[in-house]
């Protein structure tokens, strides 16, 4: 228990430190210039803005050439609804309208060239089930993995709020409309994370006359909306995950996905998620520093309730029950951008950086992989509604449920605006032959990594800022045969996960 206090310690020193000296969202070398105004962020407390949406390639869309093959692109209503209409996949779209939006007659256009439209499968999602399955003998069918030859990275948002079985009015997205709009916005996977999963449901007509959790409704009302597999017995074109929030005044919230929580139902407190870990869940710290900060801004007043975990800053002890932090979670990005230019004199809005710092300090401290992501929190507001943007971008081996679970936990993954996909192309070799990392991963090496990337990135190396390099660099371990890590920021609010030297084994 020593030890763990000392790193939560740790955590909230280095916290308060980077609160105090503001490190605003990278642009080019990381910092923001002065005179520049804030980048507009869309969050769930920013009902008017529009999401700055980017193709694959991390370039804005523009008219003069086609739509991304993947990520959220810029469409018009009145294009979305045809579209939605004749099974037409926006992407595969050449957008025509101002600033690269597609237009009505844009899908007009393409339907018209097309002699047979390539059309997503329509009415189709990936197996709404909590992973692990519940026992040897579960009936359920199991659809056959996709592989991911094609596109090793799924976009997505770990983050979204459903009622029921939430309470009315908590949230105004129904199952069948979260994943509507999931699929609009061009997302590959969502994990509805309802504060009521664990709840109990009497039998009833919404049951289908069965009594069942809150998790397990989710999982019917997916599949009575939108399930059943594509008619061509593929494999479904969005991987949905049915979730929790596992909601307590302290330490704070988690998200709790790929379990059954029928099986951690008896335990109570830390034991729930200590079992959940056990079975092979993901279980992320959601929204570490959100909560009422001092401001000079009027609309900060609609920030209400306490909502980081609070170990963070330095209240309670932190079991470390937990394997993921969301560093980027949209209302914090918000009132972080709100405060560009009056970070110093309100150093709590720092809240994006103050995940971080705390991410790092807790991977140097306890040298384990904690994983870093994304989630919109949405409740039903804008843009989620809309088009929502994808907050995380996933490195999968296989295009399915446990394909997702095993990226996640192994920290495969880039975050922020986006899906933070410029991020994508962060690699390692060291002084060790034939040693080769991606992101998540662990490299063996005795006294030199080279790092490298495309373009300009700002590198940071066990928690310290080095400095911005251009194609990447070559770094020295400060013990030979040391542990470390490393993790880069993009411009555009493009995060990696880390690369490490010789994590130990776990």
């Amino acid at each position: 228990m020593s030890s763990r206090i000392l790193t939560l310690s740790a955590i909230g020193a280095v916290a308060s430190i980077a609160a105090a000296t503001v490190l605003p969202m990278s642009q080019g070398d990381g910092q923001t210039p002065d005179g520049a105004e804030p980048t507009p962020v869309v969050g769930s407390l920013d009902p008017d803005g529009a999401p700055a949406l980017v193709g694959s390639d991390g370039r804005p869309a523009r008219a003069d050439r086609p739509a991304p093959s993947t990520g959220p692109v810029l469409a018009t209503p009145e294009a979305r609804r045809a579209a939605v209409d004749a099974g037409v996949d926006l992407r595969s779209v050449r957008a025509s309208g101002d600033g690269g939006w597609i237009t009505e007659g844009d899908v007009a256009a393409f339907i018209a060239a097309q002699p047979r439209l390539p059309v997503r499968p329509r009415g189709g999602v990936a197996p709404v089930v909590a992973a692990p399955p519940r026992n040897a003998q579960d009936p359920r069918p199991t659809v056959k993995p996709e592989p991911a030859s094609q596109d090793p990275w799924m976009l997505g948002d770990l983050h979204v709020h459903v009622s029921p079985p939430d309470e009315p009015g908590h949230s105004t997205l129904t199952v069948a409309k979260a994943i509507q709009s999931a699929r609009r916005g061009g997302l590959d996977f969502v994990i509805l994370t309802p504060h009521q999963a664990d709840r109990s449901f009497p039998a009833s007509p919404l049951t289908g006359g069965n009594p069942m959790n809150g998790q397990e409704l989710v999982e019917r009302l997916a599949e009575q909306h939108l399930g059943g597999a594509s008619p061509d017995g593929s494999a479904r074109d969005l991987v949905v995950v049915a979730g929790w929030e596992y909601t307590r005044e302290a330490p704070g919230h988690l998200g709790v996905s790929f379990v059954d929580l029928a099986s951690i139902s008896s335990a109570y407190g830390d034991m729930k998620t200590e079992k959940a870990l056990a079975a092979g869940a993901f279980v992320v710290i959601n929204h570490p520093f959100f909560r009422p900060v001092k401001s000079d801004l009027a609309i900060m007043r609609l920030v209400s309730g306490d909502r980081r975990w609070k170990p963070f800053s330095g209240v309670g002890e932190d079991a470390g029950l937990w394997n993921a932090i969301e560093v980027w979670h949209d209302r914090s990005v918000w009132i972080e951008k709100l405060h560009a230019k009056s970070g110093e004199r309100f150093p709590d809005t720092q809240m994006v950086q103050q995940a971080l710092a705390s991410w790092d300090v807790a991977t140097l401290t306890e040298q384990r992989r904690i994983t870093a992501v994304g989630g919109s929190d949405a409740h039903g507001r804008l843009p989620y509604t809309v088009a929502p943007m994808p907050v995380v971008s996933v490195r999968v081996e296989t295009r399915d449920k446990e394909g997702l679970r095993r990226a996640l936990i192994g920290a495969r993954v880039t975050f922020g605006r986006g899906g933070g996909i410029a991020a994508r192309d962060f690699a390692a070799t060291s002084d060790v032959a034939g040693e080769e990392a991606g992101i998540g991963d662990s490299i063996r090496a005795k006294s030199e990594v080279r790092l490298r990337w495309k373009g300009s990135a700002v590198l940071i190396e066990n928690g310290m800022r080095v400095g911005t390099f251009e194609n990447g660099v070559t770094r020295e371990l400060d013990t030979p045969g040391g542990f470390a890590f490393w993790r880069i920021e993009k411009s555009g609010d493009a995060y990696s996960n880390m690369i490490y030297a010789n994590l130990p084994p776990r």
